[in-house]
């Protein structure tokens, strides 16, 4: 956490969005399994808490652009990402498998082939089409790593086919497309939506405004060019609007929570004001285990938290979740700081094999990128 060549506010961002998404799963997201039912579920924070996701994307469409500039080319990039995202993915589908039998009997039957979107970044949908037969799911919260990885494509090959200004443009105009399914049930009904409907789920661009805005932020970052951060924060709105739990319910304080977020990320990427709240010891630490967390904490932490209600009736129940809650976390920590890297160094043999067949050896020279300044804060 103290290596100089991470930009330390934005690993308490990544603190940040895990806790939101831990507070919904925990308080609002399943009233009617939950022993306290909805008492929590209008509270705010736990009822907006599915936006640390967004927070995620935000987060991810800053830190892949600079991801990417340090690439040797698309594979290098996929790779990379590989390297980085199925370890943990690896471990913690085991252990949410492993898990469902003693915490979960009777509640479904989960089959080895419910790890297969999880371990190849690919949607259930998109497997049942190529099996022919329904594809059962380990853990729903794996949908935004699905959506993350087809960020990276998409991102990857417009960065390295034509720079990162057409990169950034693409995946904006992927975004409006895709966002303009919201729009024609508006001003054109009964026109036919169907092509619309097969680009959004083959690319799943309605969320690449919240990346493309990040990537803006990074640029902004960089140049301290406010036209950048103006564009980006215009971005967030559609972002915003269009967003499924948004558009869906269209209400007035779900839009003004989503706008919140990403006044959030606007300002502590402008200024050192809020960024000190960001770099606490508790925020980096919870941002250095997030991703393992996120993969493991949803099921797990419900699950725990049903027991523990039917073995400790004096406990209060809003006070239930709180040491399912610090299991998950202890669980993260002991994924990231331990278990990721053994079989991070065990795969790397593979990664490096594959680099070899590429031939990933000298930098690709790229078209339409721009001349960066010196990040603060930040090394290569």
């Amino acid at each position: 956490m103290s290596n100089h060549s991470r930009i330390d506010f934005l690993d308490g961002m990544r603190g940040l969005a895990i806790l939101l998404v831990i507070g919904f799963h925990a308080y609002a997201r399943y009233p009617d399994v939950m022993p306290f039912g909805d008492h929590f579920a209008t509270v705010p924070v736990f009822q907006y808490g599915w936006l640390g996701v967004q927070l995620f994307f935000l987060i991810s469409g800053f830190v892949i652009f600079m991801t990417l500039e340090k690439c040797r080319g698309f594979v290098d990039f996929m790779l990379r990402r590989w390297l980085r995202l199925f370890p943990a993915m690896l471990i913690c589908s085991v252990i949410v498998y492993v898990t469902f039998t003693f915490l979960m009997p009777g509640v479904r039957e989960v089959s080895l082939r419910a790890m297969l979107p999880g371990l190849t970044f690919i949607e259930p949908k998109t497997w049942s089409k190529l099996l022919g037969s329904a594809q059962p799911v380990l853990e729903g919260s794996f949908w935004s790593l699905y959506v993350e990885v087809r960020f990276y494509a998409f991102a990857g090959l417009l960065f390295f086919a034509f720079g990162e200004i057409a990169a950034i443009a693409g995946i904006t105009l992927m975004f409006f497309i895709a966002a303009s399914y919201e729009l024609f049930p508006l001003v054109a009904p009964g026109i036919s939506l169907h092509l619309l409907e097969i680009f959004r789920s083959w690319t799943s661009a309605e969320y690449f405004g919240w990346f493309a805005a990040g990537a803006l932020y990074y640029r902004f970052f960089q140049t301290r060019a406010m036209s950048l951060f103006l564009a980006a924060s215009m971005l967030v709105v559609p972002a915003a609007l269009t967003t499924h739990q948004v558009s869906m319910s269209l209400s007035i304080p779900t839009v003004l929570a989503a706008l919140l977020i990403a006044a959030f990320f606007a300002i502590s990427v402008y200024g050192e004001w809020l960024r000190p709240i960001l770099r606490s010891r508790v925020l980096l630490f919870i941002g250095y285990i997030s991703y393992p967390l996120y993969l493991v904490h949803e099921n797990i932490m419900v699950q725990l938290t049903l027991k523990l209600a039917n073995v400790a009736h004096w406990i209060p129940p809003g006070l239930l979740p709180v040491l399912p809650i610090c299991a998950v976390v202890g669980l993260g920590w002991l994924i990231a700081r331990y278990a990721e890297p053994v079989l991070s160094s065990v795969i790397k043999p593979l990664y490096l094999r594959a680099r070899a067949f590429a031939r990933i050896d000298k930098p690709v020279l790229r078209a339409g990128s721009v001349a960066k300044a010196p990040l603060p804060g930040a090394g290569a």
